[in-house]
């Protein structure tokens, strides 16, 4: 499987593949997945037509509850002797529906029920992903998909409750997982029109872009090859916390992503991809809350990655490195991630598995400001033959921060929790 990343269709385009594909809802049929990825689980309700019966629905979803405990600690200036979370919630609840329409086209909706705590940012809506995919068009390898989902960027790997560094670009917590065991020192602005509120804004970082609006091209061959590359517009509350009010209907965002996967062995998938950004508006400085007088702008950003995915029964180990330049859309501020993580099945539906990570935000202008994280998590997990199961995880994390080459900074902080899921 494989990867690429193209230049081509705008706006115009990705609004007229949209259109199409409301005609398509329109005419009964329903959705839910992401290209290169499961579409829904392996227990789907059978039976299902759409409302003209011209395709077969398929209905699934998932369920998980988490309660979990953590203590961060700061030695910092301004920092705080010991803070103790104590948080019961359903951390990911959503529904799957997918309809083919034709042999070769599929339909797919993914429904976000979760409750407004597990997201990450106000005005998230409940439609995470509408996907029109065409596998093959003219027996062909080459296939097309559009409509609102995950840009083709990064590997994205986790083994429980807490994500990977990589999971979901410049958030800092998703309704699949904490990102962050410690609260990350963000950048503070003021909430547009309450002058006496603030708003803590996580680092700036790469990693999956979510309910994105794209459309874009795959290809397979020889079964071990996959391309895919795609023009995205990312969610509109992406940037829009770091702008004035009055500017932020102006400019344009528009990204370009691709990736490829190749399996040179049954056993083993790599995958690199790149992202270019653009957002006029977030390259003018004069708009932006978050950055420092000192700062110069940029209107694009840009991202690499290169991952392994090694599965051996009953083993699995999986990496990746991920670097961007300018993603905080200034001049000189760069990211660095690494990630390595292992797992290993026993008899009686039993898991045991761990992840190690690196972060490394650097800002080079201005005071110097570097940032530093790593993590730890290890988590046991017991699947019962009923599509449940239940995961414990323990997680650690440290973090520093350098100001002119001082540090100024350091926290740290554990996690321990207890997940327990239903998949339909």
């Amino acid at each position: 499987m494989a990867e690429l990343l193209v230049l081509a269709a705008g706006k115009s385009c990705v609004l007229a593949l949209g259109a199409a594909l409301a005609l398509l809802l329109a005419a009964g049929t329903a959705m839910g997945g992401s290209p290169g990825a499961p579409l829904v689980s392996a227990a789907t309700a059978d039976g299902l037509t759409s409302a003209r019966q011209n395709a077969a629905v398929t209905l699934g979803g998932e369920l998980r509850v988490d309660y979990s405990y953590r203590y961060m600690t700061s030695g910092g200036a301004g920092g705080y002797p010991g803070v103790r979370r104590t948080d019961l919630e359903v951390r990911n609840l959503n529904l799957r529906l997918k309809a083919d329409v034709h042999p070769n086209l599929t339909a797919m909706f993914k429904i976000d029920l979760t409750h407004q705590k597990g997201r990450t940012l106000p005005g998230d809506d409940i439609l995470e992903e509408a996907l029109l995919v065409m596998h093959s068009i003219a027996g062909t390898g080459l296939g097309f998909f559009a409509g609102q989902g995950r840009a083709p960027y990064g590997q994205d790997i986790a083994l429980g409750i807490i994500q990977s560094y990589h999971h979901l670009a410049n958030r800092d917590d998703s309704s699949e997982g904490r990102i962050f065991i410690i609260d990350p020192p963000g950048v503070s602005v003021p909430v547009p029109g309450c002058p006496d509120s603030t708003l803590s804004l996580p680092p700036m970082r790469p990693g999956q872009f979510d309910r994105a609006f794209l459309a874009g091209v795959s290809y397979e061959w020889d079964g071990r090859w996959r391309i895919e590359a795609a023009c995205f517009q990312p969610d509109f509350f992406e940037y829009k916390p770091r702008l004035e009010a009055p500017r932020r209907v102006n400019g344009s965002d528009l990204g370009f992503a691709g990736r490829v996967w190749w399996s040179p062995v049954e056993e083993l998938v790599l995958e690199a991809s790149a992202l270019a950004a653009h957002s006029t508006t977030m390259g003018m400085a004069p708009a932006r809350l978050d950055l420092p007088a000192s700062s110069a702008a940029r209107k694009n950003a840009y991202a690499l990655s290169l991952g392994f995915d090694w599965r051996r029964e009953p083993w699995r180990i999986f990496g990746e490195w991920q670097r961007s330049w300018d993603w905080n859309f200034s001049k000189g501020y760069a990211t660095q991630a690494w990630q390595l993580g292992l797992a290993r099945e026993f008899s009686g539906g039993w898991r045991a598995g761990g992840m190690a990570e690196t972060l490394r935000i650097a800002d080079a202008l201005g005071t110097q400001t570097v940032d530093r994280y790593y993590k730890l998590a290890f988590n046991i997990r017991y699947a019962f033959n009923t599509n449940l199961f239940i995961l414990g995880e323990y997680g650690h994390e440290w973090f520093r921060r350098t100001l002119n080459g001082a540090l100024s900074d350091k926290r740290r902080g554990a996690f321990a929790g207890v997940r327990v899921g239903f998949t339909f």
